[in-house]
């Protein structure tokens, strides 16, 4: 699904491939809720720690994907 919306823009590396497939699956998960008219009762939250102590989470919803990014702010 990402590759045809965003075809030339999807840049094949190893490191990012993992997170392109998360974000496709909360995505078809949310289209399959919304096809099927019934709620997501228990959603899966699908994490990508991407760095230290930060993080993104994915979760399907029966009408949105939420999308949750963690991150830890320090004082130098």
């Amino acid at each position: 699904m990402l590759q045809r919306e965003y075809g030339p823009y999807c840049v094949p590396k190893e490191d990012m491939k993992l997170t392109l497939i998360k974000f496709e699956r909360a995505f078809e998960q949310q289209a399959r809720f919304e096809d099927e008219k019934q709620p997501n009762l228990k959603p899966d939250l699908m994490q990508i720690h991407y760095r230290n102590q930060e993080a993104i989470s994915i979760q399907a919803q029966f009408d949105r994907v939420i999308v949750i990014f963690t991150t830890l702010l320090k004082d130098i």
